[in-house]
């Protein structure tokens, strides 16, 4: 319960001409975290396909994301249909994937659509162009001369006396110019000139132009009404040819798409196995591969793989002093448990493990803090429509996760404790109260420091289990020290600053305390210096009533203030509804907040600092995850 999945470190000797197929079978089975070994013979290479297979996942992989890109703006994803393809062996599928047509279609018409897009948005800047000089009796057709030099541009209306004053000067003459009024504001402006003023027209225009217009644009020939007319029937043939094109990748797109998503998942898969040689050592006729696997499945692991290469493979275990990688393999409903302890710091497997101590303080310390059915009910809610919207993967799906299961803990003191968003309500259906927060203000207090007192004491005697395990043996003999010390010293000032224990038992307890706290100096001083801060320490798990309590207390002062009635009038109901449901969502928010925080914050600081090291290398077995092939016929049952 305490410790992480027991591992086995295992070498792998077989036949080099069987190097490819043990490989295969160590990849479908997924246990064997692969290590490099330190055997002194030749480093063994990446399989000579990797350059191959690397070169068709780039095309399929592009492939799928242009299909998929279409799927998605064509609507057409509940067409089609996904059936796993049997996985095939690496000969065949890249024969195969050489010989499928289907890939160099999608590129074709991929890029076909996107010559015809970019080709649209110049038609789109030349129609609107011509719209601007609609009504100008020139033709663009004739923007080219030895002589001449032409511009066109808008100008702010506000400064059309200013820009002529100033072509005039520059023009003398030698210049044309025609306007039209698009607006109050705006005025279109084209000026012929000689090319000997082009330097100083270009400085006026640039000087006073808003929007510069290219005249030189693709597709401007011509008057505006032809260009308009021109534009509008090129559209429509592209259009035409836009649909031609979504036909054809529709049809690739229900035929092919689970085969192309088959053939992608299976290239992946075999560029994993053809890398992973690297880690391999061989010699002349042989290959050897080490790594790690759990303890509890390496029979079958070894029984799969002599059936898989026909016993010609020899498999044995290795006694090394390393450091195994760590496994947590927590049940489904707690597995994000195990994200967040990895997140903070993975146990090394030759430590204890706190995650159960973890999980078990976590859920009271939360509950506590929230301490209402209908906080509960509302961040269960929240918790469940985060989980549905994240990444599984994530560290905001797992925080939701648990979250979400935490949401259980506040409902069940919250009814142990009658709250109901600041309300008594379990009269209504059962007479039952297991505490009342106001009026056990002190018992309450008393219980979570308690509750401190045994998750420090805990986390002394998973440091002595750590330490003796490591052969630390005076420190661990420290610990227990330390921890009699800490008992007795509780007990001793409990009974003699607040009689809650008679005088007799308390000068015992002081007895021993001393004797206790000498023995730990002698053993260790820094675990004598910790002593005397860990008596302080419970007293950090009175944070848990103070934040319960002020939760508590806000949800009541919330109901008295602004507890709606019709009495009060429609428009005053309505606002003091409206501020009820706002504050407390606003004091549930709150106290979740300060639940997770402060939940992790005693754990991680006032637990694990007593005995967690951390640090653990995660076990990661070569293995892969299949979504849309099936596995060979490689499998542990």
């Amino acid at each position: 319960m305490f410790k992480t999945e027991p591992m086995k470190k295992i070498r792998i000797i077989c036949l080099e001409e069987d190097k490819r197929k043990l490989i295969e079978s160590v990849h479908e089975l997924g246990l064997l975290d692969i290590r490099k070994s330190e055997v002194s013979i030749q480093d063994d290479t990446v399989l000579e396909s990797i350059d191959e297979l690397s070169d068709i996942f780039i095309k399929t992989n592009g492939a799928l994301k242009i299909l998929d890109n279409k799927i998605n703006q064509l609507k057409i994803k509940k067409d089609i249909k996904i059936e796993k393809i049997r996985h095939i062996n690496i000969g065949k599928l890249i024969n195969e994937v050489k010989n499928e047509k289907v890939l160099g279609n999608i590129y074709m018409f991929a890029e076909r659509e996107n010559l015809i897009d970019e080709d649209l948005q110049k038609l789109d800047d030349s129609y609107r162009i011509a719209k601007i000089f609609e009504g100008i009796n020139i033709s663009f057709g004739e923007f080219n001369s030895k002589t001449l030099s032409f511009a066109a541009f808008i100008l702010n209306n506000r400064n059309k006396k200013e820009f002529e004053t100033e072509i005039r000067k520059v023009g003398n003459k030698e210049y044309e110019q025609i306007e039209k009024k698009l607006d109050k504001n705006r005025l279109l402006t084209f000026i012929a000139y000689k090319k000997s003023l082009g330097e100083a027209i270009e400085k006026i225009v640039k000087k006073f132009s808003i929007e510069d217009i290219d005249i030189h644009h693709k597709y401007l020939s011509g008057t505006p009404e032809d260009i308009q007319k021109f534009v509008t029937e090129k559209k429509e043939e592209y259009a035409a040819e836009k649909g031609i094109i979504n036909k054809e990748l529709t049809v690739i797109a229900k035929t092919k798409y689970a085969w192309l998503k088959s053939i992608n998942e299976m290239i992946h898969i075999e560029m994993m196995r053809a890398a992973i040689g690297v880690n391999f050592k061989k010699t002349q006729k042989t290959t050897l591969v080490e790594g790690w696997v759990p303890a509890k499945i390496f029979i079958k692991f070894k029984t799969v793989l002599n059936k898989a290469l026909k016993n010609r493979i020899i498999i044995e275990e290795i006694n090394t002093t390393e450091i195994a990688p760590t496994l947590l393999n927590r049940p489904g409903i707690l597995k994000s448990f195990d994200y967040i302890m990895e997140f903070f710091s993975l146990p090394r497997s030759d430590e204890i493990d706190p995650t159960w101590v973890f999980i078990f303080s976590f859920l009271i310390f939360y509950g506590l803090m929230i301490s209402d059915v209908g906080y509960g009910l509302l961040s269960l809610g929240f918790a469940y429509l985060i989980t549905k919207k994240t990444n599984p993967e994530g560290l905001l799906y797992n925080v939701s996760k648990i979250w979400e299961i935490s949401a259980f803990s506040a409902i069940l003191f919250g009814f142990l404790s009658n709250q109901y968003l600041g309300f008594s309500l379990n009269h209504y259906f059962i007479n039952y109260q297991a505490f009342d927060w106001i009026k056990s203000m002190p018992m309450i207090l008393l219980a979570t420091i308690f509750f401190g007192i045994t998750q420090i004491i805990i986390g002394l005697i998973f440091s002595f289990i750590n330490n003796y395990n490591k052969g630390h043996k005076l420190l661990a003999v420290s610990k227990v020290t330390s921890i009699i010390a800490i008992i007795a010293g509780i007990i001793a000032v409990a009974g003699f600053l607040f009689h809650v224990f008679s005088g007799s038992i308390s000068l015992i307890a002081a007895a021993v305390a001393i004797p206790a706290f000498i023995s730990t100096f002698a053993l260790s001083g820094i675990e004598a210096a910790e002593t005397i801060n860990l008596i302080t320490h419970p007293l950090s798990y009175a944070r848990i009533f103070g934040f319960g309590l002020a939760s508590i207390i806000i949800a009541m002062l919330i109901d008295q203030a602004f507890m709606p009635t019709l009495s009060q009038g429609i428009p005053l109901f309505i606002v003091f509804l409206i501020l009820f449901i706002v504050l407390h969502f606003l004091n549930m928010i709150m106290g979740i907040f300060e639940g997770i925080i402060q939940g992790a914050r005693l754990n991680y600081v006032e637990f694990f600092s007593k005995f967690y090291t951390g640090g653990g290398i995660k076990f990661k077995p070569f293995s892969f995850k299949r979504n849309y092939t099936r596995e060979n016929d490689i499998i542990l049952k």
